[in-house]
């Protein structure tokens, strides 16, 4: 019995044992380990154009280290935001390559470069101010250093293109949790070297967000959309995507400009990008195929196209036009792709104006009603008087304002009266003509720009700047207008409302805002220049 009784004990204490020791071994189990979520890097690049715009342009030195401390205060606001210890942001200010300058690269560099993934978790906070004194001290020093003369001529400028094809990989991160932003100071006229270098570098960016600031085309050369339009591209070389030009203004606004770029890229939940911003689109938003039935597809194959197109550039007795002509001319080109016949007159007198005029009217009233289609394009110069527009032929010579109804064609009486009397199905009347008042020494001066019109049976009329206003003359073959004109309407299964407003859009962000295009309509149908009846191409898609 005794032996029983201390077998049982026996038992009882290795149960308890083993029970103990199950206990034990429970809590030095492993517990599951929890996700962790990646941390987004941020990479800031500062790219300064220390050329002669330091001296040319008023207090500029000083605006450019205002825009730079804001840039390193969204640096810092980031940095907070991952509490300092999981920060693995980095900004950097780099120098364009100077020709010339006394401005040692590469020490401001380094010295004007912060990588939180460099500092120990301890001085990431505790130095935060001191960092940022020390930062702003160099930015001074260099800045002195930059400025070290009052003529232009002893500046070499800055050679931002090299710096894209031999120092951006250097600096661009490639992980793919990094945001990569660079912030370009300059005044937008770089100097060029080669390049068909860029060729080497395209698609080595991606995602590479770029702000350009500060830029200030001279006013009086009308240079901003010349200067946008290089700029445009140059990045399309690399194969860049993502970029906004901010002209010089108020520092207060660009910064806001900034941070809206910014912001708006951590806002995954918006699906549009803020409109007073003027950026180009980060991608090309794939346009819905237009939706075919038989009757429009048996319209579009059957259609006749007419087209009349004018370009006036060497008039005798007003300013010559650098554009009018090659617009006339590469207009003509690209409609006779899309089907049109084409009547195409350069440096027209009025006589030639009548004679071609005519002849277009007789295809128009010849056409096959409600299946033809009227365009009448002109550039040159072009002026109002008592609620007419008139286009300026080249032999016009005017003196009193009585000349101006006797010697300038007339828009509304002639052209478009007659378009509406013909058997088209619909009437597009395009005027690229809005230049200055080409006659001061009448006494009674017509007035700026062309006229509204309001009736237009059927048609749809496209002004180059809107009512009262005028537009410039371009830099390049073309104008700004019909250069934007001429690849919107080469996009297919755009409908002719949507290629005008990508027109407006675009020569809106290119002019700095200085150009409004306008538009009057009055139709009932739809027209597609280029419609392709089987799919939307690839590069709409992308």
């Amino acid at each position: 019995m005794a032996i029983s009784k201390r077998l049982f004990r026996h038992f009882q204490w290795s149960v308890c044992w083993l029970l103990l020791c199950l206990v034990f071994a429970a809590c030095k189990l492993p517990s599951p380990e929890k996700k962790k979520v990646p941390r987004i890097k941020h990479n800031y690049i500062v790219l300064l154009d220390l050329s002669d715009r330091l001296i040319v342009q008023q207090n500029q030195p000083e605006r450019d280290k205002e825009i730079i401390k804001s840039l390193y205060g969204l640096f810092e606001e980031k940095v907070r935001k991952d509490l300092y210890i999981k920060s693995r942001d980095e900004i950097k200010v780099v120098i364009a390559p100077q020709v010339g300058s006394g401005v040692k690269r590469d020490v401001f560099e380094d010295r004007l470069y912060i990588n939180m993934q460099n500092l120990n978790n301890v001085a990431r906070k505790a130095q935060e101010d001191q960092r940022r004194k020390k930062f702003f001290a160099n930015l001074d020093t260099l800045y002195r250093r930059a400025v070290f003369s009052r003529k232009p001529t002893d500046y070499n400028g800055a050679d931002i293109w090299k710096y894209f094809h031999e120092d951006l990989k250097n600096d661009y991160s490639r992980d793919s949790l990094t945001k990569n932003y660079l912030f370009i100071l300059t005044d937008g006229y770089p100097i060029v070297g080669h390049q068909n270098k860029l060729w080497l570098v395209k698609n080595e960016f991606p995602d590479l967000e770029i702000v350009l600031l500060e830029a200030a085309p001279r006013e009086l050369d009308l240079e901003w959309d010349h200067i946008m339009n290089t700029w445009e591209e140059w990045f399309n070389t690399m194969g860049i995507e993502r970029y906004t030009f901010v002209k010089r203004g108020s520092i207060s606004k660009e910064v806001e400009k900034v941070r809206n770029i910014v912001e708006w890229k951590e806002t995954k939940s918006k699906s549009i990008m803020p409109a007073e911003m003027n950026m180009v689109p980060l991608r090309k938003e794939a346009s819905p195929p237009p939706k075919l039935d038989e009757d429009m597809m048996a319209m579009y194959k059957n259609e006749k196209r007419y087209a009349l197109v004018i370009g006036n550039s060497t008039y005798k007795n007003v300013p010559v036009l650098r554009n009018p002509v090659h617009d006339a001319s590469d207009l003509s080109s690209v409609l006779k792709q899309l089907n049109f016949e084409v009547i195409s007159l350069t440096d027209a007198t009025y006589i030639e104006i009548r004679s071609a005029f005519l002849k277009f009217h007789e295809k128009l009233v010849n056409g096959p009603k409600d299946q033809t289609i009227g365009l009448f394009y002109f550039s040159g110069h072009g002026l109002q008087n008592d609620g007419e527009n008139y286009l300026v032929p080249v032999d016009a010579r005017i003196e009193y304002q009585d000349d101006i109804p006797r010697q300038c064609f007339p828009v509304q009486k002639i052209i478009l009266e007659n378009m509406e009397r013909s058997n088209t199905r619909m009437n597009i009347l395009i005027l690229d003509a809005c230049r200055n008042n080409t006659f001061p020494q009448i006494s009674r001066a017509p007035g700026n720009g062309l006229a509204e019109m309001r009736k237009a049976r059927g048609s749809f009329i496209a002004f180059s700047t809107s009512p009262g206003s005028t537009a410039s003359d371009g830099i390049g073959r073309n104008g700004l207008y019909t250069q934007e004109l001429l690849k919107a309407i080469q996009k297919p299964n755009r409908s002719l409302e949507q290629v005008f407003k990508e027109v407006r859009i675009n020569v809106l962000r290119l002019s700095g805002e200085r150009q409004y295009t306008w538009d009057n309509s009055n139709i009932t149908g739809d027209f597609y220049f280029n419609l392709n009846t089987n799919k939307i191409q690839e590069e709409d898609l992308e």
